[in-house]
């Protein structure tokens, strides 16, 4: 690697005199460096030897003829796979995560290839992750199926003789074809009539819905029930009167998990 030593100004006819000194014996810098004539900037090279542990090393660049002295740190270690990490326990199945590797110490030319492997094909992840020169992270995509059953899946990512490992539930969700309500517009007080289909037939298990609003002039029911094999579902929507007319949006929900399937605009008027 290089370091680069600056002036606040170009140097004078004869250059400048710059020495250098390393407080760690496993980081080797040149004894001096010749800033020349009309120049601002030099370059030097740092040598790293191996150790087997990290270590810090103060650099220390001093300026004979002025006094002027600089410091400045860097660490040194064992180059390897410290963590792999994705900074979730669930993943909705049909959308795409990320996750995210970290090296003990920045990444030598040219780059560190790290190996990656999924446990299920529901989660799709590259083969390998380059993590590229200077750079201690790299994330990678996670790309999620959402075909049933929900499962666990584990990613594992190696390099040299060091594996680390994460493990999260890809959450298999239903995804909702078609969603209508009728009618779209009601007084508050009446009942509105709400019907859906999904894309394949629930699992064994079936799926859970509930339904949640933008507005307490409506409400949908805490649970709606997909059954098993079943494709099609459909609930009430309840409201109440209002003064003014209202702008509501119905959300369906996983009830597992949260994660918001569809969303719905209605509207409340008053009487």
């Amino acid at each position: 690697m290089t370091g680069t030593l600056s002036l606040a100004a170009p140097a004078a006819a004869t250059g400048v005199l710059v020495t250098l000194s390393s407080s760690a014996a496993s980081v080797v810098v040149p004894a001096t460096v010749v800033i020349d004539a009309g120049q601002s900037t030099a370059t030097f090279d740092v040598a790293t030897l191996p150790n087997a542990a990290q270590t810090v090393a103060t650099l220390t660049v001093t300026i004979p003829a002025s006094g002027s002295v600089r410091t400045a740190t860097l660490a040194v270690g064992p180059l390897r796979l410290e963590s792999l990490s994705i900074g979730f326990t669930q993943w909705p199945g049909g959308t795409s995560a990320v996750g995210l590797l970290t090296l003990s110490v920045a990444a030598p030319p040219p780059g560190v290839v790290v190996a990656l492997q999924s446990s299920s094909p529901i989660a799709a992840i590259p083969g390998t992750v380059t993590i590229p020169p200077g750079a201690a992270t790299q994330e990678f995509p996670i790309d999620v199926g959402d075909v049933p059953p929900t499962r666990t899946v584990t990613i594992t990512a190696s390099y040299g003789d060091r594996t680390s490992s994460v493990t999260f539930t890809a959450v298999a969700l239903p995804t909702i074809t078609s969603f209508a309500c009728s009618p779209l517009s009601v007084v508050g007080g009446s009942a509105i009539q709400c019907s859906g289909t999904v894309s394949v037939p629930a699992p064994p298990d079936g799926w859970q819905l509930s339904v949640a609003s933008s507005d307490p002039s409506a409400s949908g029911p805490d649970q709606v029930a997909i059954a098993p094999s079943s494709t099609t579902f459909s609930f009430a929507l309840a409201t109440v009167p209002v003064t003014t007319a209202t702008a509501v949006t119905i959300r369906l929900v996983d009830r597992a998990t949260g994660f918001i399937l569809y969303s719905y605009p209605i509207a409340v008027t008053a009487s």
